[in-house]
């Protein structure tokens, strides 16, 4: 890691990991102080991140693979094998992750590092919900207009929940309790309520 000033710092108890698109960057900040800490070159495109056990896991949009980064700053980039990673979510102790211009879900251990499987789903598959209990994953699909469902135990898709003939589904929610979800930003459509049959 290479702090403002040049100089390698070791990352403060608590941080801030921000995705620079324009730069290819993780820019780290002091969660407390804003003070910049440093910037890891992360690959191309860098539009989201998350954290997987104890690792920042970052989405590069331009490339087949996600980047994760350890707290020392190591780096190591996972082979998704299909271009656009842009989301995350985590079930059954997996890191799904959507890749939007290979219409699939990569599954990545995160203790390994590595692909242990792909998930066919809809086309552009976009931001992912995981029902309470992580049996069930919703990924919306932006081009055919459904929440694509996947059966986190067999890394299968079991249906789809179409959203409508105009609808470009680009975020999926799940209530904490599993209870209800909605679909996010419809398209000229009001939100519409989905129930987890699962």
């Amino acid at each position: 890691m290479t702090g403002g000033d040049g100089r390698t710092d070791a990352p403060a108890d608590r941080v801030l990991a921000v995705p620079c698109e324009g730069d290819d960057l993780l820019a780290l900040f002091a969660l407390d102080t804003g003070e910049r800490l440093g910037e890891v070159p992360v690959g191309s495109h860098p539009v989201h991140a998350t954290t997987c056990r104890g690792r920042t896991v970052v989405a590069t949009m331009g490339e087949r693979s996600v980047t994760a980064v350890d707290p020392s700053g190591e780096v190591t980039r996972v082979e998704t094998g299909v271009l656009g990673p842009s989301h995350f979510a985590v079930a059954n102790g997996e890191l799904y992750v959507s890749c939007s211009a290979g219409d699939a879900l990569a599954v990545v251990d995160p203790e390994t590092l590595t692909l242990v499987d792909r998930v066919a789903v809809g086309a552009e598959p976009h931001e992912l919900a995981v029902a309470s209990g992580g049996e069930r994953l919703y990924s919306g699909s932006r081009r055919e207009g459904v929440v694509d469902v996947v059966d986190t135990g067999s890394r299968e898709r079991i249906g789809a929940i179409d959203a409508g003939p105009d609808a470009r589904v680009q975020g999926v929610a799940v209530s904490s309790d599993g209870e209800r979800g909605l679909r996010g930003r419809p398209a000229r459509r009001p939100r519409r309520r989905l129930r987890d049959r699962g």
